[in-house]
C-alpha cells in the first residue's frame, strides 16, 4: 500500500512484487497440482482394489493394463509396483 502512496515512480517495484506473489502462487498451484494426481491415482488404485477383492490386483497391473492419465501419473509421481 505505501508503494502505491508513493506514486508512479514505484511502479516497477509494484511490478516486481506482484511478479514475486505471481511466481508463488504458480510454485504452490503445482505443488496442489502434484498432490492431486497423487491422490487421483491412489484413489483408483483402491477402486481396482476394491473390485477385485485384493489390493494385489492393483500392485500387479501392468501399465498397459490402467486408464492412460493413471499410467501417466504413475510414471509421474514415481510410483514403483511395490
Amino acid at each position: 500500500m505505501s508503494l502505491y502512496q508513493q506514486g508512479d515512480e514505484t511502479i516497477d517495484k509494484r511490478r516486481a512484487f506482484v511478479q514475486k506473489r505471481r511466481d508463488k502462487i504458480e510454485r504452490h498451484l503445482e505443488e496442489l497440482k502434484g498432490a492431486l494426481d497423487f491422490i487421483t491415482y491412489k484413489y483408483r488404485h483402491y477402486g481396482t482394489a476394491a473390485e477385485a477383492g485384493t489390493c494385489d490386483a492393483p500392485h500387479n497391473m501392468s501399465e498397459d493394463e490402467m486408464p492412460a492419465e493413471i499410467a501417466t501419473i504413475k510414471r509421474k509421481c514415481r510410483i514403483s509396483s511395490r
